[in-house]
């Protein structure tokens, strides 16, 4: 059954459709810069999902603003339930607490690396929102690839030694409509389009 935006209404809507997984994953993540009342509501939805489902796993990025907020709703509960993917092994540690599981998606096996990468090419919208895919792709520099390879990974899941890759099963996101493209979490948003996965926006969970 395909789900849509519509069938998330509330949170117990949500808590309904992940159940239904064994182990479920959600990826909780968004804009930088975000209100006090945004902030307040992620931190709390995080902690009430990770409560109801004892074997949720969360997924996100180590930003400050909705990651930090999302994370401390998980971390009040259960830390060891959140996957925080990050681009490089000196990035800021401050945020993360014991337990977290800290992936570096530099050391993901090159195999699935070059599958995210042609992933995100293939979905990415230009900052000025004129151009998608490759020639969208082409124009961004080459440092700022692997921050949007991450989101991706956020989506798609890791490979961990024997472990195979396990999709996110729902998304809740907190998009910054200043920009065009929606920024590093329209890129999710739209990896999650491509692959099936269910979206919620802000404007649906800022009612949970």
């Amino acid at each position: 059954m395909a789900y849509e935006m519509n069938d998330f209404k509330t949170i117990d809507d949500v808590i309904k459709y992940l159940g239904q997984f064994k182990k479920p994953y959600v990826a909780l993540e968004g804009s930088r810069t975000i209100t006090h009342e945004a902030a307040e509501k992620m931190e709390k939805i995080a902690k009430i999902l990770v409560t109801a489902l004892p074997n949720l796993i969360v997924r996100s990025g180590n930003a400050e603003g909705s990651d930090i907020a999302w994370a401390r709703g998980v971390n009040s509960v259960a830390p060891e339930r959140l996957e925080l993917f990050v681009p490089q092994k000196n990035m800021p540690k401050k945020n993360i607490v014991t337990g977290n599981r800290v992936i570096t998606i530099s050391d993901i096996n090159p195999d699935f690396w070059k599958y995210a990468k042609k992933l995100s090419c293939e979905n990415y919208l230009s900052v000025d929102g004129k151009k998608f895919g490759k020639s969208a792709w082409d124009k961004i520099k080459r440092w700022q690839q692997p921050y949007l390879i991450r989101d991706v990974f956020k989506v798609t899941g890791v490979p961990f030694g024997k472990e195979k890759p396990i999709k996110t099963h729902l998304a809740l996101l907190y998009i910054n409509t200043k920009k065009k493209n929606g920024g590093g979490t329209g890129h999710t948003m739209r990896i999650c389009e491509r692959l099936g996965v269910p979206v919620i926006g802000y404007e649906t969970w800022k009612d949970y």
